[in-house]
């Protein structure tokens, strides 16, 4: 189970979506999630699991009116019954992991897109007794059409004889103004959504070629490479995108993974931090050089991904898979599930896209997930560097 790549994988938790609260209803909810994921749907079971602020007394799930906050979305192809035993059957490794750290207040929201109301009555005969097993509440399961919806369970009850109600219009759901807001816009499909990780510059790419053949390694200042990536992905308009000699040098720089790490020790400190890579004095110098990573910039990942298709393929992978993880740690689990396989199938045994691949698979959010593997083999690498894996 999955909101990108295949049929079936297991999404991460969404920081970004942890943000915004529920509180307009299942039926705002659904109107938000094309922005969510940055593409509507089609054919597909999507699941929001929120941990609840307030429920009725001893019944998760038991109200007209949720307040909470999302810890999970999924999504998985429909085409058939077939696919909705395995999206359910993988669904169970995430609930149980939330369930372990929410507790009853963990509550699940179901939605599927453009299925008929025979696979309806099947998927609530699948999550009724998959929510009952992990003893959290199903609060909503809804068939979602292209501007209308049927609720088959409403408030943790079945729906009797329902009636097709109409979608609200996203200029009514506020939190979907606020995703614009941000940036956050709807293609058509997944494959619409996900071009962007794939997409190759290569006339820049050349450029940045010739330049790797007139750096020499003795001369490369790889902080100051560092800090000439983040003036551009994370500051944006307030500095002009790298010379080809510049990016040819960060792309130098990520191949040593120590430097990778720093990359995103600074961008994503709930995975580590600096001072787990680096002495103190070096800290200090590379929160200089290197800006923090600017949560209010929705264009800064798409900066970031841009600069991995304007190096050589055959050095893109650190490139790709750091955008991959900046993907994942902000809520693009879409994004950051196509950066793990494009990484992959450029070099398999890629250490750090492998960590993230299995992160994603396992549903796993960034303070659970590649740090926890190996944080000591992080601060042994004061002593010593070695090549990016």
């Amino acid at each position: 189970m999955d909101e990108t790549t295949g049929p079936h994988r297991p999404t991460p938790a969404s920081p970004a979506a942890g943000q915004t609260p529920l509180v307009q209803g299942p039926a705002h909810l659904m109107t938000a999630l094309p922005h969510l994921l940055g593409y509507r749907p089609g054919h597909s079971l999507v699941v929001v699991a929120t941990a609840v602020e307030t429920t009725a007394p001893g019944r998760p799930g038991r109200a007209d009116r949720l307040r909470g906050r999302m810890a999970m979305t999924t999504r998985a192809d429909l085409a058939g019954p077939d696919d909705l035993d395995q999206a359910v059957e993988l669904l169970a490794g995430p609930v149980a992991r939330l369930r372990r750290r929410h507790g009853h207040r963990l509550v699940l929201h179901c939605f599927l897109w453009d299925a008929d109301e025979e696979l309806g009555r099947l998927a609530a005969a699948r999550l009724g007794p998959f929510a009952d097993a992990h003893e959290v509440a199903l609060n909503d399961l809804v068939l979602v059409g292209t501007d209308a919806y049927l609720p088959l369970v409403e408030a943790g009850e079945p729906v009797q004889d329902g009636r097709w109600r109409p979608l609200p219009s996203p200029a009514d759901v506020p939190l979907v103004a606020d995703l614009v807001l941000r940036g956050r816009g709807v293609a058509p499909g997944r494959d619409d959504a996900v071009a962007v990780v794939r997409a190759r510059d290569e006339e820049t790419s050349r450029a940045t070629e010739a330049a790797l053949r007139e750096v020499a390694p003795g001369e490369l200042d790889g902080l100051q490479a560092l800090g000439a990536l983040g003036r551009w992905v994370a500051g944006g308009s307030f500095a002009g995108p790298p010379t080809p000699r510049e990016l040819a040098a960060v792309t130098l720089v990520l191949q040593d993974r120590t430097l990778r790490d720093v990359v995103l020790a600074r961008w994503l400190p709930q995975l580590f931090t600096l001072d787990d890579l680096l002495e103190p004095s070096a800290v200090e110098l590379v929160e200089d050089l290197l800006p923090a990573w600017p949560g209010d910039d929705g264009e800064a990942l798409g900066r970031l991904i841009a600069l991995a298709g304007q190096v050589p393929l055959d050095l893109s992978v650190p490139f790709v898979t750091l955008a991959g993880l900046v993907a994942w740690g902000t809520g693009e689990g879409t994004l950051a599930n196509e950066a793990a396989d494009l990484a992959l199938e450029l070099e398999p045994d890629y250490r750090m896209a492998q960590l993230l691949r299995q992160a994603l698979e396992h549903g796993l959010p960034p303070d659970l997930g590649v740090a926890a593997t190996d944080a000591g083999a992080r601060r042994g690498r004061r002593r010593g560097r070695g090549r990016a894996a």
